[in-house]
């Protein structure tokens, strides 16, 4: 028999192809492999809030059994058990009685937190939870996510304002089984102790909302150690004038990192002798100002080497500035080249009063420019108004419009050059709040 061989250039190339893509998957799983092998070399994950603890399964149903402080006197508070199921486990915080899950209509602000050292030099740090809402009461009933320094303590009844950063808010939307949030990125309290506060509040009206919190974790991961000579980094400042007794923000960029880094923001009076900021101990930093001029620079320390070195400095030049409270009627008048914190007509800690219809001028001429920045904290929803408008008066343009029941910032006005504002508030018979507070500089045109 004859037998006939024949070479197929097709079949060759579609064999080689198939033994080349076994090949490449190979490649690729190994070169995987090495990479998660060199990540868990140089990184490794690490718990600050674990499931345990954050998901509230202590035999001991009480949030101090569980890491927690909680704050809360009313009927209906935050409370750890069953009734509020669960995402895993058995048990999660929840709002309601010792005996039942959900709202009521009563007015009520609970609390529970928990203090977190987290350690210089780690990266990563994500807060994770999850949230069971299942009815909304827009507007009205809110839950919130705060951190804060665990030098301030959230006290029953009251809405975390100053001092207090808000990281998550819902007032809207259903969640009607246990979700995962958005993820927090905490990362750059590295080096600080913080307060992780969870709030709720409750207005006196239907419907009732109610949330349940489980499964909170909080991780990082460790990066490798300093060696030698730190990065300078570079400092920079929110402001580099104004008011006295006002928060400015420190921070600074181009820093070194990993384990053995620590930060120390240090102050001068005449750019020569510099001294610590006691607590200033992270990349970023809100400073209350002095009057005269004070200066700022960051000294970055790798522990592992014992050296430092310090970033170029900033400055911030006070001077005293005006308080005044917009009338309950009528108007009044801040003098043309004065700097001054305004306020609603209850003051720097009271509620506004109700039937308030008054407004005041912020005077301005020349190339002057009056910039106006600030936040609310409450402004009854859709009866209360705060209004901006430029020049004098309420005849001039509307700037902007502000009425909620929940805490915000307002967008920074900036007038042309000479030109005057007018804040007006204001608000019907019933429900008083916290109302406003605005810093308004006068400042030459840029």
């Amino acid at each position: 028999m004859i037998h006939n061989y024949y070479f197929s250039p097709s079949l060759f190339i579609d064999s080689h192809k198939t033994l080349k893509k076994h090949k490449n998957n190979n490649c690729r799983i190994l070169f995987l492999l090495i990479m998660l092998l060199i990540s868990s070399i140089f990184y490794s994950q690490n718990s600050l809030i674990t499931t345990s603890d954050g998901g509230f399964e202590n035999t001991t149903s009480a949030f101090s059994n569980n890491g927690w402080t909680q704050v809360g006197t009313s009927g209906r508070t935050w409370r750890v058990g069953t009734f509020g199921g669960a995402a895993t486990g058995t048990k999660a915080a929840y709002w309601g009685t010792a005996t039942a899950y959900g709202g009521n209509a009563n007015t009520a602000v609970g609390h529970f937190y928990r203090d977190i050292t987290i350690p210089a030099g780690a990266t990563n740090v994500y807060l994770n939870y999850k949230l069971k809402y299942p009815t909304v009461d827009n507007t009205y009933d809110y839950f919130y996510v705060f951190t804060t320094s665990n030098s301030n303590t959230p006290v029953n009844g009251t809405i975390p304002t100053t001092g207090y950063t808000q990281q998550f808010v819902n007032t809207a939307t259903t969640y009607s089984a246990f979700t995962s949030m958005p993820q927090i990125d905490l990362s750059a309290f590295a080096g600080t102790t913080i307060r992780l506060v969870f709030t709720f509040k409750s207005d006196a009206l239907a419907p009732n909302a109610a949330p349940a919190i489980d499964d909170i974790t909080l991780t990082y991961l460790t990066a490798t150690p300093c060696s030698g000579t730190p990065n300078a980094g570079t400092a920079s400042i929110s402001s580099t004038n104004g008011c006295a007794n006002t928060s400015v923000n420190l921070n600074a960029s181009n820093l070194s990192a990993g384990t053995g880094i620590t930060y120390q923001w240090q102050s001068s009076s005449d750019n020569i002798v510099w001294n610590n900021i006691t607590g200033a101990t992270n990349s970023s930093y809100n400073i209350t100002t002095s009057t005269g001029t004070t200066y700022y620079k960051l000294v970055t320390t790798c522990s592992n080497s014992s050296n430092s070195n310090s970033s170029n400095s900033v400055s911030f030049n006070g001077t005293n500035c005006l308080s005044v409270n917009v009338p309950t009627t009528s108007y009044n008048t801040i003098p043309c080249g004065s700097s001054s914190f305004i306020y609603d007509n209850g003051g720097t800690s009271g509620n506004y009063a109700t039937s308030s219809n008054g407004y005041t001028v912020i005077e301005n001429s020349g190339t002057g420019i009056i910039s106006l920045t600030g936040n609310y904290t409450y402004i009854e929803s859709s009866y209360d108004y705060l209004k901006i408008y430029s020049g004098i008066g309420t005849g001039g343009t509307l700037l902007a419009t502000y009425s909620s029941n929940s805490t915000g910032t307002i967008t920074p006005i900036t007038s042309s050059a000479g030109q005057s504002l007018t804040v007006l508030f204001t608000s019907d018979g019933s429900n008083e709040g916290a109302g406003f507070a605005f810093l308004a500089r006068r400042e030459p045109q840029r």
